[in-house]
């Protein structure tokens, strides 16, 4: 049964930006057979790649390359334009780069100019394709400074739970270097920003560094709950730990097993990824994919968080879609600080129809259940009770028809 440990992301494309700015993706390695141990069970994962193709049934369709394996079923990074009506009103019919798995998006980022592109080649990078990754990555860039002024360090360590293509340490590595230029001038070296990375199937991991860009330091594959044992292990502390691993597609009412999902939000889970955090100032994000803005799933969340550290804000990225049923589609993220300072960060980003990402206040986020290894309360069902599935199949169909998820 599949383990959700790959990252899904708001549905809400960010608005295209003006400017480019060019990632060049690693050489890719030989295809090979890639295997992933997860407590003690071995599990074989055959890779088939599929290389660029313009025989897609979709028009403005390219498929880059996919994998299929025992882990997600398959992994595909397609280049292709979304529905008109899936953008944003001032947003041109552009390409974007998108990873893709099952019926859902990983994650991907905006490309200009297009091109024929191969493993070897530079993709134009103009920002991401979510509206979620952009407002972590800012959130990220904004913190690393400000420990940084604090404490004179030159490096800082992030964790990313749930890679994906990896846009969020794409972009937090750009947003953070120009605003130390800003602050420092041009010729001011930025500190160096080490990316570790726990992520369920390799393939995943190959596609974000040949196609995206993506550089870690370190990458853990397998189960997030198996795997957590070993960065602990490592003695490694980090800075900043996102927690990005949420997946419509193993809730109640989808294919997949959605135990695996309760379990990484529990109060003891949450716990084991506190010990690997700077002990004073280190802070973890749990972003989530969901319809309210303090429903059951977040006030379970907050309380939960609550539990274990000091200080706890709350944001969404202000990116709602409205789906038939009147719901809104939305990413929260929960922000939980080690140290009993206040937030560092006055959220904001580019505005859109909704007004842009903003606070949760902390009065509506009162009364959730704590999440427990033991129950009663477990997250999926509390997701299922929104209507979370039902609702991002929806939005997923507004970026591409039936025939692109095949």
């Amino acid at each position: 049964p599949k383990t959700p440990v790959s990252a899904l992301d708001s549905e809400m494309p960010a608005t295209h930006r003006d400017s480019t700015r060019s990632v060049v993706s690693k050489a890719s390695p030989t295809t090979r057979i890639a295997w992933s141990v997860s407590a003690i069970v071995v599990v074989l994962s055959i890779v088939v790649v599929l290389r660029p193709s313009d025989s897609n049934s979709v028009p403005n369709c390219k498929i880059v390359e996919r994998t299929f394996s025992s882990v997600l079923e398959s992994v595909s990074t397609v280049e292709a334009v979304p529905f008109l009506n899936a953008l944003p009103k001032d947003q041109p019919a552009v390409p974007a780069l998108w990873m893709r798995s099952s019926r859902t998006l990983l994650g991907g980022m905006w490309i200009f100019p297009s091109s024929d592109h191969t493993p070897n080649s530079v993709y134009s990078f103009d920002g991401s394709v979510f509206m979620a990754h952009s407002l972590l990555a800012e959130l990220i860039a904004a913190y690393l400074p400000a420990v940084g002024e604090a404490s004179g360090r030159t490096e800082f360590h992030v964790l990313m739970i749930g890679l994906g293509p990896g846009m969020v340490s794409v972009e937090a590595q750009q947003m953070f270097n120009a605003q130390w230029e800003l602050a420092n001038g041009n010729n001011a070296v930025p500190p160096r920003l080490v990316f570790d990375a726990i992520e369920l199937d390799p393939n995943v991991v190959g596609q974000a560094r040949r196609h995206f860009g993506t550089q870690m330091d370190r990458v853990w594959i397998g189960d997030a709950l198996s795997q957590l044992s070993d960065v602990i292990e490592s003695a490694r502390t980090y800075d900043l730990i996102l927690h990005d691993v949420f997946a419509a597609e193993v809730l109640p009412g989808s294919k997949g097993s959605a135990k695996g999902l309760d379990r990484l939000y529990t109060r003891q889970t949450l716990e084991q990824v506190s010990r690997v955090l700077q002990p004073t100032t280190g802070v973890l994000i749990v972003n989530v994919v969901t319809v309210q803005r303090s429903g059951p799933m977040v006030t379970a969340l907050a309380a939960t968080l609550s539990s274990l550290f000091p200080a706890l804000t709350v944001v969404t990225d202000g990116g709602s879609r409205h789906v038939p049923d009147g719901n809104h589609v939305l990413n929260v993220a929960a922000i939980a600080s080690a140290g009993s300072s206040s937030p560092w960060f006055v959220p904001h980003g580019p505005d859109d129809a909704n007004g842009g990402p903003d606070v949760i206040a902390a009065s509506s986020l009162l009364g959730g259940s704590i999440l427990d290894d033991q129950g009663p309360v477990w997250f999926s069902e509390l997701a299922a009770l929104e209507g979370v599935h039902s609702a991002h199949q929806r939005v997923m169909a507004e970026f591409f028809p039936d025939e692109w998820w095949k």
